[in-house]
């Protein structure tokens, strides 16, 4: 999908999938009635071509309160609306591309070829000259309403995934340590009974830590060498595999809190205020 990278893959012509992938925001209807095909990404594409535009999602999904709201609007047929100041500059073309994006009804809704072969896609942009001063005073207020409007999304967001991935490694779980053993068994083989630094090193991939889709690199294993290595014999034991692995995700986690802060905290002074933290946690699952 458009919206998400991690969950892409090839797909046929004639086949409908069914798992729900990606954030919810950039979901198709058929998506979130788990019956879709090639064209949910053309709607992606309509939110985020509308979201680059002006800063906030269609359909008002910034202002809704958690995402079953969200589910709720897509599995009716939402009213795209062009309300934002930003709009009065954007061309009648590149609207009419959007609605064709966020049509309702796959069959009906732009193909890749068809969405390529748009006017708004062929249309030269207007020369620099022919602008006014004023139209130039206008279109630069309107890119930073709309680039300050996505840089509050973007913090919504972090901080966001920020707290998921440090509520789910707070409290080892049965199911964490379970994911931990399975992860050392597929790594150790049939033979061993602990692990080296040079096992883990060759099967990076193979260790999938919580909150990361990036493999571990080197100096990441080195790190968490140092952590779960306690009798500094040079292995890894299944207990301290266990050990450091959630020692690991709590500092990464911590780290990833402390980022998402930072960027609420403008001034730097250690504290935000209450309201933009409340507006960007209610999107957790079981919010109080």
């Amino acid at each position: 999908m458009v919206s998400d990278f991690t969950a892409s893959s090839k797909f046929k012509p004639d086949q409908l999938y069914e798992d729900i992938l990606g954030k919810i925001q950039y979901q198709a209807p058929e998506v979130v009635k788990q019956s879709y095909n090639s064209e949910c990404d053309i709607w992606s594409v309509g939110v985020i071509t509308y979201q680059l535009l002006c800063g906030e999602l269609p359909f008002g999904m910034d202002y809704m309160k958690n995402e079953d709201e969200i589910v709720k609007m897509l599995k009716g047929k939402p009213e795209l609306k062009f309300e934002q100041d930003q709009w009065d500059a954007v061309t009648n073309e590149c609207k009419a591309f959007i609605y064709l994006c966020l049509d309702n009804d796959a069959e009906s809704r732009f193909t890749s070829d068809s969405a390529l072969m748009n006017t708004w896609f062929k249309k030269k942009a207007p020369k620099a000259w022919r602008i006014s001063k004023k139209q130039k005073a206008e279109q630069e207020a309107n890119r930073l309403k709309a680039e300050n409007n996505l840089k509050q999304f973007n913090a919504k967001n972090k901080i966001v995934e920020a707290v998921k991935a440090y509520s789910s490694c707070s409290d080892l779980t049965q199911k964490q340590k379970d994911k931990y053993e399975q992860i050392f068994n597929n790594i150790k083989g049939p033979d061993g009974d602990a692990l080296s630094r040079k096992q883990l090193i060759e099967n990076n991939d193979k260790i999938q830590m919580s909150g990361s889709d990036e493999l571990m690199t080197d100096d990441d294993i080195d790190a968490f060498i140092k952590l779960a290595d306690k009798n500094q014999d040079g292995e890894i034991s299944l207990e301290e595999f266990i050990e450091g692995a959630t020692e690991y995700e709590r500092m990464n986690a911590e780290e990833l809190l402390k980022k998402a802060f930072a960027l609420f905290d403008k001034d730097g002074d250690g504290s935000i205020e209450a309201p933009e933290l409340l507006d960007a946690l209610q999107f957790l699952p079981n919010f109080d």
